[in-house]
């Protein structure tokens, strides 16, 4: 659910090491380092951190497409098919640190540093592959089994997750995530506190419950 690419971090550190062209920048907890409709102009890689991807639909609704951390790379599509506007909205859950890569530095790179464009080819496609894989499970797994990945993710990287964000992410109403978010405290499986999140109150007995779908 959180994705993560530690090859793409590890030469992006590398290529840091090397040049002064790529530097360190930090957000804060609900900064944007994107925006939807902004013209693209730089490309992120994150270092530390999670970030949520969106989408604002002409009802001003949200569409969280994923949640991303370390090695995973913000802005390489639009300038790849150079559109001039960037397609979502990023925004920091986390205090959040990235590799800043100015366009002219991210098309030299791809054209002249043959791992960093394998690279990049490779993330594209496991993108489509995630893409499809995601829609996938929708399908075939109940919400319950959606809802359980995600806490055990978040749960793992000791951070929180809003039930708004969540139900944008599964593309149901708030209402319908609170019923199954019942049936996990009922369970025992997740607390949820006074800010209106919910925690992890049971983790062997979530991963026997998520083990239950396979």
């Amino acid at each position: 659910m959180i994705k993560t690419n530690l090859k793409v971090l590890q030469l992006i550190e590398k290529i840091a090491r090397d040049t002064a062209n790529v530097i360190l920048k930090t957000f804060k907890k609900g900064e944007y380092i994107v925006q939807q409709n902004e013209k693209p102009k730089i490309v992120y890689i994150i270092k530390k951190g999670i970030t949520k991807c969106f989408i604002t639909e002409e009802n001003g609704k949200d569409y969280v497409l994923d949640f991303s951390s370390a090695g995973e790379i913000i802005g390489e599509v639009e300038l790849l098919t150079h559109k001039d506007q960037y397609f979502s909205t990023i925004e920091a859950l986390t205090i959040l640190e990235v590799y800043v890569i100015p366009k002219v530095v991210f098309d030299q790179l791809n054209n002249e540093d043959n791992d960093f464009n394998m690279l990049i080819k490779e993330v594209l496609a496991h993108r489509l592959m995630n893409t499809s894989k995601r829609s996938s499970y929708q399908q075939i797994y109940p919400l319950l089994y959606s809802v359980l990945k995600i806490i055990y993710d978040f749960g793992q990287l000791d951070e929180h997750i809003s039930k708004q964000d969540l139900a944008n992410y599964l593309g149901i109403t708030v209402r319908s995530l609170n019923r199954t978010l019942q049936e996990l405290v009922d369970k025992k499986i997740i607390t949820i506190n006074e800010v209106d999140n919910f925690e992890i109150k049971n983790a062997p007995l979530l991963i026997k419950t998520i083990e239950q779908f396979y």
